[in-house]
């Protein structure tokens, strides 16, 4: 069968939500016979067709759910009340449905592009005209979305048969001239398509006409720019990249209208001219008439300071943005979330990334994108923990053979050898061939648990089983409860670990100033230490005396009235804590030093390999961590983690004056 890469085109209302999220579960469980899908996100919609148009190229389908959106009727139908001359009646039945003009347009840019189209027309809608064509359609109802995925099935897996469907290959930024040709159809032609096919063919009297007959459509002078500027962007896509001046007169003549600053960002990352770029994002934000769209540019223009490796500047801009948006605005915080983690990940702050993104997804769980990458940097970074984690929630919601591979190889660090090969396994299924390597691997160790079970059931159901048979499958099923205990262990701090983060990247991007009113002296883990504090620079420092008894005390004893007396000797611990103060949290490093007081040439009077080795006993342990300060300064939370990544959690606290 061929392979169908198909861009899913959907409304962004509330109300459709649910039926569109039916459609997308269902595509998704149809990866694994080779059909893959996309589609874009709220916030790229509202970057107009460039988002869209980016995620077209190299697919072959175009799949449009046209849902029902407002009702209109033709003036020939209105009658005037007579109550009142302003107030227009008309019989119920002559209104109809209208869909979304967003949904319309993909469609004919889908056309242009020579895709094979599928329509989903909700029940009551009128036929999609004009890019419909001849084309057949499948109706749905919302009150039984999968009514209909019979039918779209059948439609789906007879395009695969098709020998036809491979004809749409993956385009560079100019579309070849062989590539496949425009559908003919029965009804007349739509402006937008008649605009593609000029514009294809390189036909500039026609592309003019249709230009500007999609103008004279457009009565609202603001929706004449909008559509100026994506009628300049069709023109760059296909070759014709003489648009900045262009797009730069368009913005001069319409200095009140985000549209041509938001095109000309997207120009100049094209040519990485990022602090162009950044110039005009911020102006369609500052220009912009509602809060998505103003925190959708304030991102982008966040990402053109990122690529110039203006990480602090790019985080103080999001940080800004964070504290002006509403609680209850999750789209909003969501995107600034995840564009500020990238930017920490970007600057090699690691574990900013990893809170930050944890907050994110604290929004949007159901984001598979954010939760592969934050595992993949658990993995890479050796907290195997946490990747199992998020690599296990992936497995439940989209279980394809990349996650179904990581899962294992995350099990297979951790110990868990049985599960991992399961994983492994399936991930084999479904045509995984990193998984295949990673099997061979196993094959040749062990844990190979439910190909040794098949074996084991099979061979019992024979009249001369071995006795040892029995024994087997009892040793098997011990092992596979001693994993499932073990794996419940293992993630026990993981809740912990993410409230946690989620606290550290709500505080870390609340502004506050430098704590310096901390009392002194404060109780850890470790012991009481007290505090410096030098700008954003933290130190936390002591040193305490520990009486020991042991060898030592036994060799270098003294008398008292004739009765022999051990000497106690004193350990000397020095505790030093170095870190960084951003708002109300603190990233630092310690090292814990253990050593014994005594005289310099403690080993050499000792004269014996015992007095060598005890006047050698020096060592240090190293943690990095992170703290949370409250809010009243009276305490402060640690997630510690040692060397060998195992994580303590615990408060310090004032030590009070005596």
């Amino acid at each position: 069968m061929a392979k169908l890469r198909a861009f899913v085109g959907h409304s962004f209302n509330e109300e459709d939500s649910s039926i569109i999220t039916a459609f997308l579960k269902h595509f998704d469980s149809l990866k694994d016979i080779g059909f893959e899908w996309e589609h874009a996100e709220r916030a790229e919609a509202k970057e107009l067709a460039y988002k869209v148009i980016e995620k077209m190229e190299g697919k072959n389908l175009f799949i449009g759910i046209f849902t029902k959106k407002n009702k209109q009727i033709s003036p020939s139908h209105l009658k005037s009340c007579f109550w009142s001359k302003q107030s227009l009646k008309a019989p119920s039945n002559e209104f109809s449905w209208t869909t979304s003009d967003w949904v319309l347009q993909e469609s004919g840019y889908a056309l242009g592009k020579g895709l094979e189209v599928i329509s989903l027309v909700e029940a009551e809608l009128e036929p999609v005209g004009g890019l419909q064509g001849n084309r057949e359609y499948i109706p749905f109802n919302r009150k039984n979305v999968p009514q209909c995925f019979t039918k779209l099935n059948e439609m789906i897996t007879s395009l695969m048969k098709s020998s036809t469907i491979e004809v749409q290959k993956e385009t560079k930024d100019t579309p070849s001239e062989d590539s496949t040709e425009i559908p003919k159809t029965n009804k007349e032609v739509s402006s937008f398509e008649k605009l593609l096919i000029a514009i294809k063919e390189n036909k500039e009297d026609e592309e003019r006409t249709a230009f500007e007959e999609m103008l004279s459509k457009d009565t609202d002078k603001y929706k004449q720019v909008e559509t100026k500027g994506i009628y300049y962007w069709m023109r760059y896509r296909y070759g014709k990249k003489d648009i900045l001046e262009d797009l730069r007169n368009l913005s001069k003549e319409n200095p009140e209208h985000p549209n041509p600053r938001i095109w000309l960002g997207n120009l100049y990352e094209v040519y990485k001219q990022f602090d162009k770029a950044y110039e005009q994002f911020i102006k369609a934000a500052e220009l912009s008439k509602n809060d998505i769209d103003k925190t959708t540019f304030i991102c982008k223009a966040a990402r053109t300071l990122t690529e110039e490796g203006k990480f602090k500047e790019a985080t103080e801009l999001l940080i800004e943005r964070i504290t002006t948006v509403s609680s209850k605005s999750e789209d909003e915080l969501f995107e600034l979330y995840r564009t500020l983690s990238q930017t920490q990940k970007k600057a090699n702050s690691i574990e900013k990334y990893l809170s930050l993104a944890e907050k994110a997804l604290e929004l949007k769980p159901l984001d598979s994108s954010i939760r592969f990458d934050l595992a993949y940097t658990y993995s890479k970074n050796k907290n195997h923990i946490m990747a199992l984690h998020h690599y296990q929630i992936l497995c439940n919601s989209t279980p394809n053979d990349a996650n179904l591979n990581n899962l294992g190889v995350e099990l297979s660090e951790l110990g868990l050898e049985g599960k991992s090969v399961e994983a492994y396994m399936k991930s084999k299924e479904l045509g995984g061939t990193t998984a295949v390597g990673n099997m061979a691997y196993k094959l040749i160790d062990k844990g190979f648990y439910s190909e040794a079970k098949k074996y084991l059931q099979k061979a019992l159901k024979q009249a001369d089983c071995s006795s040892n048979v029995s024994s087997a499958l009892s040793n098997l099923e011990s092992k596979l409860e001693q994993e499932n205990q073990k794996e419940s262990e293992i993630l026990l701090d993981v809740s912990a670990t993410i409230k946690f983060k989620v606290k550290y990247a709500e505080t870390y991007t609340k502004k506050r100033a430098v704590a310096t009113s901390l009392q002194k002296k404060w109780k850890t883990k470790h012991g009481d230490v007290e505090i410096t504090l030098t700008g954003n620079k933290f130190a936390a420092n002591a040193t305490h005396e520990i009486p020991q008894m042991g060898l030592t005390g036994l060799y270098a004893g003294y008398t008292v009235g004739g009765m022999a007396k051990p000497k106690i000797d004193i350990d000397i611990k020095i505790i030093n804590y170095e870190g960084v103060i951003i708002n109300g949290v603190i990233d630092y490093q310690l090292s814990v030093t253990t050593k014994p007081s005594g005289e310099p040439d403690r080993a050499t009077k000792a004269g014996s390999l015992l007095g060598k080795l005890i006047g050698s006993n020096e060592n240090t342990v190293r943690y990095n961590g992170q703290m949370i300060i409250s809010e009243d300064n009276k305490k402060i939370e640690v997630m510690e983690r040692d060397s060998k990544d195992n994580i303590t959690f615990y408060d310090m606290i004032p030590v009070k004056d005596e």
